[in-house]
């Protein structure tokens, strides 16, 4: 919003950028005019309302769909906050003049698993691959760059998601990362709330250990869940409010929710359908045994310790609570649904179908209009 207002400035404005966004951001909190600061007659700054509410007003919409529906397959896609939307609709939007597509590939997440036969090979490294051909033009051809592993089909698989975070900072997922969190589960991933994912934001189910990151939850697949605002506050600072994200022996995602008081609600990821190859997909805290909640020592019951802050014994708390909570539903069976009562023969008695109802001479009463 700032940078819309302080584009309309003219060019013999002598404000930087930052301290023109410093007013623009007083005027905006004051109900201020942002005005020009030329002091030239013949100012040609652009700063009226309707002005900028050309520059500033915009409606962004997220669609995913398969690589093969925009070259005239069937397969639907999904809009963001919407839900699934037809082949048609698809190559509708993206035919757009406004439209952005970016493609993007599972295999970018992938690296080979060391446990696997066919990962443990040695494969030539990225300079060695670059000094064999030259280098792609364009940032999508580059990011193809170099062989790709596949997924193999015994019980290690060849390749594992690896490649889940940014380089420079481990607590940000990339892109790909980010965009399966979101079109997982379409909405904030608590029941009821229909806030629109990409209006959300991405929460670690296991609480990110910024100094020491090997002890907290990964940013990984496997550990990030959309939440609105309101409900991320809520999981941050309510005691008792526990949420746990893990993915069953079919590759299937499932989350769940345990409210302060004691109601558990479980969820099955609505929107995996979007993207079926990931349920053949493993990530290395899967295969290494480690659950997305990282490890859980002592029992509920616990309380903090002295060697610990506050926060590290409410992140403790409730990694023994989920821990707990995977225990309870390894052990529980689920009831039986009960046979349904039969149903008594004198609804069909021949009373109520007596020939009287369906006689000629029945009179019946004019309708009231």
């Amino acid at each position: 919003m700032l940078d819309a207002v302080i584009a309309g400035r003219c060019p013999d404005d002598p404000r930087t950028k930052t301290q023109a966004r410093s007013d623009a951001a007083i005027a905006l909190l004051q109900r201020k005019p942002f005005t020009c600061e030329c002091d030239s007659d013949g100012c040609t700054a652009a700063i009226s309302d309707v002005e900028l509410d050309a520059r500033a007003a915009r409606i962004v919409v997220h669609v995913l769909c398969d690589a093969t529906t925009l070259e005239g397959g069937d397969k639907c896609g999904y809009l963001d906050g919407h839900g699934p939307i037809s082949a048609e609709h698809v190559r509708e939007i993206a035919a757009r003049g406004d439209a952005v597509i970016h493609q993007h590939r599972l295999d970018d997440l992938l690296e080979p698993n060391p446990a696997s036969a066919s990962g443990a090979q040695e494969r030539p490294d990225e300079a060695a691959l670059h000094r064999r051909a030259p280098r792609s033009e364009t940032p999508d051809e580059r990011r193809g760059d170099g062989p790709r592993p596949e997924v193999g089909t015994g019980d290690e698989p060849a390749a594992v998601i690896a490649k889940t975070s940014l380089p420079s900072d481990p607590y940000r997922p990339n892109l790909l990362t980010d965009l399966i969190a979101r079109f997982l589960w379409g909405t904030c991933s608590i029941p009821g709330c229909e806030r629109a994912a990409f209006a959300c934001d991405l929460d670690h189910v296991a609480e990110y250990d910024n100094v020491r990151p090997d002890l907290g939850g990964p940013t990984c697949v496997c550990n990030l869940l959309p939440k609105c605002r309101y409900h991320h506050l809520v999981k941050t600072n309510l005691e008792g409010f526990v949420d746990d994200l893990w993915i069953d022996s079919n590759g299937r995602y499932h989350s769940s929710v345990t409210t302060p008081m004691g109601q558990t609600v479980e969820v099955l990821a609505p929107n995996q359908w979007l993207i079926p190859r990931l349920a053949d997909l493993r990530c290395t805290h899967q295969l290494a045994g480690q659950h997305a909640t990282g490890t859980a020592s002592g029992t509920v019951e616990d309380g903090p310790q002295r060697t610990r802050t506050r926060t590290a014994a409410k992140h403790a708390r409730r990694r023994a609570e989920r821990k707990a909570n995977r225990a309870r539903r390894l052990t529980e069976q689920p009831e039986p649904i009960p046979e349904p009562e039969p149903v008594s023969e004198e609804l069909f008695s021949e009373e109520l179908f007596s020939e009287e109802l369906f006689s000629e001479e029945f009179d019946y009463d004019e309708p009231p209009f």
